[in-house]
């Protein structure tokens, strides 16, 4: 059977008569059925919403209550301490806006629930409405956090001209202007963020202890940035090691590598590794072990420092590849150019002049086998009759062949100097020849 019941305001406590939740106000009300008898000893299921603006207004909260009715009919519920439904009191502004209190009843202490009436709230729970709108105070406190979301705050300054604003007249090197944060619970415990007085020009500082013995960032008046330091030089300057893990990218919005610019590089100085010469303007240095191998780039302030060196320690080389061929070899003892075998193909290419003192020349065979006995020396008619028909020595290239091909220097010494050895042979057999003629003659002279 379905009952009515009429609600009525009995009693609004402040937020300090809740232990479990203070954001909550009491709502009682009496029970009666159709002919105006109370309901008494009655389990009954409640559903308290508020709507915000008008009755028909945005639901804003919204909670479920399970109860039973007293000997009176009487049924006294903690709004804010139901299970809830929907929203939270922690964020209504009750000076800001009107509301209004709708009731759902199951008289059954079932889920049948039924409309029993929306009412305004007229006297707003003057616990709530102190804390949370009086004029006296801008803060809000919900049940863990206390904030603030209307002007500014200032600490040291009645004229806040930002959200939070630190003002603090510094007459000392040991007065700062900022926060510190304090953990007790880790070395090196406590930090600072603000502006220090013993700097000039001020900046922004932040440092790892209070007494500033280690400052992390400094952001100075004249726009320079100190990492490590609180006195930089440059618009960025990092004291000590700095490491980078990815891409670094300037004037590159997406950098591929670790490092991708975007445009040309000028460097007035550079040091890439390590180096204690004072003639050198740029070293690239293999590593810091003794024996690495680097690249310096003189000042030019000396014959010295005027040059290009490549310097490698003892047993090393400089080498230069094409591909994976090594074509050019700096060692201790030789220059090597070309195949470390090489064969018949060219290994050194010079287009234009070469001059040296000495050139040394290896080869795998040599003409000494026209002096031994075994050796077919070709008669001068047959020598006559090769030159009238092909125009050069035999086993001379011929200049043809010559222009086309090039020479091999240490084949054609070879070959001349057989011919050498030949013509000899040549001069020593008409030696022979005229000595017997002349004897001939001799023998003549004497018979007549």
């Amino acid at each position: 059977m379905n009952k009515s019941y009429t609600v009525l305001f009995l009693l609004i406590l402040s937020f300090n008569a809740f232990s479990q939740n203070p954001r909550a106000f009491k709502y009682q009300a009496i029970l009666r059925d159709t002919s105006g008898n109370v309901i008494p000893n009655q389990n009954v299921s409640l559903i308290v919403g508020l709507l915000e603006g008008r009755m028909d207004g945005t639901e804003v909260f919204s909670e479920l209550h399970q109860t039973e009715t007293n000997n009176f009919g009487l049924i006294d519920v903690e709004i804010g301490n139901g299970n809830n439904l929907y929203g939270s009191l922690d964020g209504l502004v009750w000076g800001d806006s009107i509301y209004f209190m709708r009731i759902e009843l199951d008289e059954t202490g079932g889920s049948n629930y039924q409309l029993m009436g929306i009412s305004q709230i007229l006297s707003v729970p003057i616990a709530l409405y102190a804390r949370e709108s009086g004029d006296t105070s801008r803060w809000r406190q919900d049940s863990v956090n206390v904030y603030y979301n209307k002007g500014n705050v200032g600490i040291g300054t009645k004229n806040p001209v930002d959200l939070l604003h630190l003002y603090k007249e510094c007459a000392l090197d040991t007065d700062n202007a900022g926060l510190r944060f304090s953990n007790p619970l880790v070395n090196g415990n406590s930090w600072f963020i603000g502006i220090k007085s013993n700097i000039d020009p001020a900046g922004f500082s932040i440092l790892s202890d209070y007494t500033g013995n280690n400052p992390a960032l400094f952001i100075g008046k004249a726009g320079k940035i100190g990492i490590g330091t609180e006195n930089p030089e440059y618009s960025l300057q990092v004291e000590g090691n700095s490491v980078i893990n990815g891409n670094l990218g300037i004037n590159k919005v997406n950098p591929e590598y670790a490092l991708d610019m975007g445009g040309d590089i000028r460097i007035k100085d550079l040091m890439i590794g390590d180096s204690s010469s004072s003639n050198t303007k740029f070293n690239i240095i293999g590593s810091n072990h003794v024996d690495a191998a680097k690249i310096e780039i003189g000042k030019g302030q000396d014959e010295s420092s005027k040059s290009l060196k490549f310097i490698t320690r003892a047993g090393g080389s400089i080498q230069f590849f094409t591909e994976t061929k090594i074509r050019m070899q700096i060692r201790d003892s030789a220059v090597v150019i070309g195949r470390p075998t090489p064969d018949k193909f060219v290994d050194l290419l010079v287009n234009g002049n070469v001059k040296t003192r000495q050139i040394e020349v290896e080869i795998d065979e040599w003409w000494d086998n026209v002096f031994s006995p075994d050796y077919k020396l070709p008669s001068l008619e047959e020598v006559e009759n090769y030159i009238a028909e092909n125009n050069h020595l035999p086993g001379i290239p011929s200049g043809e062949t010559i222009l086309s091909q090039g020479m091999n220097v240490g084949e054609m010494n070879g070959l001349l100097l057989k011919k050498i050895e030949e013509l000899t042979l040549y001069v020593l057999e008409l030696k022979k020849e005229n000595e017997q003629l002349a004897l001939e003659i001799d023998n003549l002279k004497i018979t007549k």
